[in-house]
């Protein structure tokens, strides 16, 4: 693995409004991964097939959780943050999934639908305070494994299951096999982008969505590379974000 093979190469860098710059290695990534996937084991909610829901901004918290799923086998159903609460609320219960892994930020979307909810057992909130019934990631995975989990898997264990926005009608879900979507998305950063070894690469969209999700969570990681995740609107603080991003990390 990346983690292995090129430990102290930096992974994910993680630039957000108003926030500290951070950064994991590879290294440093594998561990993240390996301890939230073992908080998910331990929960006893999750087993390969499971859907698990997770909402938030672009960050490394998504990106762990992503590649968790992955070696869980469990399905990642991402929710935009966007949503009304009844479009968040149909997203999650038709997905069928059991567990949310949420930004702290936006908790208090699932309290206010949790009644809506019955099929989740577990909610986790990351990157800050869980509020009351729920739990905190940030503090389990303190005190997780770093160990490689466990879990014998199929061909095509989990996967995503990405749904449309519903501007037409009810949202749709789509399921995306591991195998041929990992290995596209693998494809296209050679491919399409020409992706090197010493290439630092920066996809702006939302993670929530199919390009994001493809681009942020997986594509560059699967090629071991190096990727900016940025999170916010082009022009704030100023209009010369996207060049200052550039220059900053070597883009």
């Amino acid at each position: 693995t990346y983690a292995q093979t090129q430990p102290h190469k930096m992974a994910v860098v993680e630039d957000r409004p108003d926030r500290e710059i951070r950064s994991l290695t590879w290294s440093e990534l594998n561990i993240q991964v390996n301890k939230l996937a073992n908080v998910l084991l331990a929960s006893g909610n999750v087993e390969p097939g499971t859907k698990m829901v997770w909402c938030g901004p672009n960050s490394i918290g998504i990106v762990t959780m992503a590649n968790a799923a992955r070696k869980l086998g469990v399905t990642a159903v991402p929710l935009n943050y966007r949503l009304s609460d009844d479009e968040a609320a149909y997203v999650t219960d038709h997905s069928d999934a059991t567990v949310v892994y949420v930004d702290a930020e936006y908790a208090k979307l699932f309290e206010r639908i949790r009644n809506q909810l019955p099929k989740v057992n577990l909610i986790l909130v990351y990157d800050g305070v869980a509020p009351s019934e729920m739990d905190s990631a940030d503090e389990l995975m303190n005190s997780a494994s770093d160990q490689e989990p466990l879990v014998p898997l199929d061909r095509e264990p989990g996967g995503t299951m990405i749904y449309t926005s519903g501007t037409t009608g009810k949202p749709k879900g789509v399921q995306h096999a591991t195998g041929g979507y990992l290995l596209w998305a693998m494809l296209t950063m050679k491919w399409t982008f020409d992706l090197r070894h010493k290439d630092i690469f920066w996809c702006t969209a939302d993670i929530g969505w199919i390009t994001g999700h493809s681009y942020i969570a997986y594509g560059p990681l699967a090629c071991g590379a190096t990727q900016v995740i940025f999170e916010g609107v082009p022009t704030y603080p100023n209009a010369g974000r996207f060049w200052e991003m550039i220059e900053r990390h070597k883009v």
